[in-house]
């Protein structure tokens, strides 16, 4: 899976600039096939919320992705 992202932190990254970095986020990850899948089912508040808000990426240590909406 891919997704454009605006990129503002990243630990490979020491400063972004606060307009954040234009990039594409590929993934295989359980988030970002459950993000596809989520998608292609049409749901107009999900698809709307995917383009139009803020989302935040946080990978655990262990490996383990999550996105959540910024509100």
């Amino acid at each position: 899976m891919k997704y454009p992202i605006l990129l503002f932190s990243h630990p490979s990254y020491e400063s972004i600039s606060k307009e954040g970095i234009d990039t594409v986020w590929q993934s295989n990850s359980q988030a970002s096939r459950d993000l596809a899948a989520a998608l292609e089912q049409g749901i107009k508040e999900l698809s709307k919320a995917f383009h139009e808000n803020k989302w935040e990426l946080t990978r655990t240590e262990e490996g383990t992705y999550f996105l959540d909406v910024i509100l």
